[in-house]
């Protein structure tokens, strides 16, 4: 029994030419603008959250309420939270 098969060839599968696969380079300025976007709406959420507004949430619409830690507690987190838990920021204080 012969074997019909062609050897191995240095260019590849049937005598073609090996071609890697161009990928497109990610556009890391969108990625960047709107993770920059999100952190400003944050931002912007917080300080209004602690200048006294009401802010709904944003996924079931109840106000958000902020916890902060005393003064002097390091070990401890602030917090702004719905009634319901779908939102959930942690604030590291200083």
């Amino acid at each position: 029994m012969t074997n019909r098969l062609s050897p191995p060839c240095s260019y590849g599968y049937n005598g073609r030419q090996y071609q890697p696969k161009q990928h497109a380079m990610t556009d890391f300025s969108t990625i960047n603008k709107s993770s920059s976007q999100s952190f400003n709406a944050q931002k912007r959420l917080i300080k209004d959250l602690l200048a006294g507004k009401t802010i709904p949430c944003s996924h079931c619409g109840k106000p958000l309420a902020a916890s902060l830690p005393a003064a002097g507690e390091t070990h401890v987190l602030g917090h702004i939270r719905c009634p319901k838990g779908c939102t959930d920021i942690e604030l590291e204080v200083e």
